[in-house]
C-alpha cells in the first residue's frame, strides 16, 4: 500500500499549565505487504469498529504517497502557504490617491471572503496595499525608454505596462502571488504562474476607478471604456485574473458560467468543481499539500490537452519508476510514460476526464500540480 497515513496526534490531557501538549508528528512507518481487503466498511484511523483503540483525539489527516522525512515533515509543521502581495503603482507625474489604497484594502477583504464562500479556501494577504510611486514618468511606463512618437501621442497605448509595473515593484518573486494595482494602466488585466510558483495578475484604471469613485484625468480612465467599468465587471476582473496568477486557465468550451470564463457576473458568478479542487491543492491558498522532494513539472507544459493523444512533459527530477497522474474533479488515471529522461517524458493522454491538473510522481514522491484543460 504506497499511501501512508500520517496523523498528529493530539493527548486530550493539559499539562500544569492548561496548555495541550504540542501536537507530535508519527515517528515511525510500518510497512505492510500481501493484497489490500476489499471493504464497504469506513475507514477508521486509531480506532477498530468494535473497540476504541486510541484514547485522544486525532485531526488534519492527510496521506502521502511515500514515508516523510524530518526535513519534510518540519515544512509541513511550520504551514507555509505562499502569499498574495499587493501594491498600488502610480507614475512620477501623477498624483497619488488615498481613496484609491482604501478603495483597494476594503475590495480585498471582501474577496478574500468570496474565495472562501466559493472555494472553501481563500489566499493569505500579506499586510495592507503598499503605495509605490514609479521611477518613471507616465510616457516611460507606457511607451519605453525611448518611446517613439506614435506611442507617445496615443494616450491609450501601453506597450511596456507590464515591465514598468514589474520594475515598480522590485519584479515578481517566486513562491508568492503579486497583485498590481496600476494607475494609467486603462483596462490592461494579465496574469500568469510560471517558475517556482511565481504568480502576478496587474489590473489598471478601469478597476481603480470604479471601485473608489475617483477619476485620475491624466490616465486611461474609464471615459475611454464602456462595460468594462459597469456593474460587477471591475471587481470580477480582479477575482478573474487573481485566479489566473493562482494556476487556474479560461475553461473555453466546459459549460456553465466561472469567474475564470466571464468575470462580469461577479460576485454572483461561481468557480467550477475542478477550479475549486485546484485551488485547495495548491500551496498558495492550502498549506500541507506539496511535499517538495526531487520532482518538478514546469508551469510551461500545455494547459490543453486531447483524450489519447501523446505529450511531452518537461521538468526535473524524472527517472525509472516514475508515472504520471491525470485528475479531475470525479476521476484519478496513473499512466507510465513511453519514454522518459531526468528532464521530460513522454505519455499517452487517457480518455475520460474533464478539467484539472497533472503531475508526476515516482515510489519516494510526487510533483507540484499543473492545471489542464482535458478534451475528448
Amino acid at each position: 500500500m504506497s499511501d501512508a497515513p500520517r496523523a498528529r496526534r493530539r493527548n486530550t490531557q493539559a499539562d500544569r499549565s492548561g496548555r495541550a501538549p504540542e501536537a507530535l508528528p508519527c515517528s515511525t512507518a510500518l510497512a505492510a505487504s500481501g493484497a489490500l481487503q476489499q471493504s464497504t466498511r469506513p475507514i477508521v484511523i486509531g480506532g477498530h469498529p468494535a473497540w476504541n483503540a486510541y484514547d485522544g483525539l486525532i485531526d488534519e489527516v492527510r496521506l502521502y504517497q511515500q514515508a516523510l522525512s524530518a526535513t519534510q515533515v518540519a515544512q509541513l509543521a511550520a504551514g507555509e502557504v505562499y502569499p498574495v502581495r499587493a501594491y498600488y503603482v502610480y507614475p512620477n507625474d501623477q498624483p497619488y490617491h488615498q481613496e484609491y489604497v482604501d478603495a483597494i484594502n476594503t475590495y480585498l477583504a471582501e474577496l478574500q471572503g468570496w474565495y472562501r464562500q466559493q472555494a472553501n479556501v481563500s489566499f493569505h494577504l500579506v499586510g495592507s496595499v503598499q503605495a509605490v510611486r514609479s521611477s518613471q514618468n507616465y510616457v516611460n511606463m507606457r511607451c519605453g525608454s525611448s518611446p517613439s512618437s506614435a506611442c507617445q501621442n496615443n494616450p491609450i497605448e501601453i506597450p511596456n505596462w507590464l515591465n514598468a509595473v514589474s520594475q515598480a515593484v522590485g519584479g515578481f518573486p517566486a513562491r508568492q502571488s503579486t497583485l498590481v494595482f496600476s494607475q494609467g494602466g486603462g483596462g490592461y488585466a494579465g496574469a500568469n504562474l510560471y517558475g517556482d510558483y511565481t504568480g502576478f495578475a496587474v489590473v489598471g484604471d478601469w478597476v481603480l476607478e470604479p471601485i473608489s469613485g475617483v477619476r485620475e484625468p491624466l490616465a486611461i480612465h474609464c471615459g475611454y471604456a464602456t462595460w468594462q467599468c459597469l456593474d460587477g465587471t471591475p471587481k470580477g476582473t480582479v477575482a478573474h485574473e487573481l485566479g489566473h496568477s493562482l494556476g487556474l486557465h479560461h475553461p473555453d468550451s466546459y459549460p456553465g458560467e466561472s469567474i475564470m470564463g466571464w468575470h462580469g457576473g461577479y460576485p454572483t458568478t461561481i468557480f467550477f468543481d475542478h477550479e475549486q479542487m485546484i485551488l485547495q491543492e495548491s500551496p498558495m491558498l492550502s498549506s500541507g499539500v506539496l511535499v517538495r522532494g526531487g520532482l518538478w513539472l514546469d508551469f510551461g507544459n500545455a494547459d490543453y490537452m486531447y483524450s489519447n493523444t501523446t505529450v511531452t512533459l518537461t521538468g526535473s527530477g524524472f527517472g525509472p519508476g516514475a508515472q504520471v497522474e491525470f485528475v479531475d474533479a470525479a476521476h484519478t488515471a496513473v499512466v507510465s510514460p513511453t519514454t522518459i529522461t531526468g528532464t521530460s517524458l513522454t505519455v499517452q493522454v487517457p480518455s475520460g476526464l474533464g478539467p484539472g491538473y497533472i503531475r508526476v510522481r515516482n515510489g519516494s514522491g510526487a510533483s507540484n500540480k499543473v492545471a489542464v484543460n482535458f478534451y475528448p
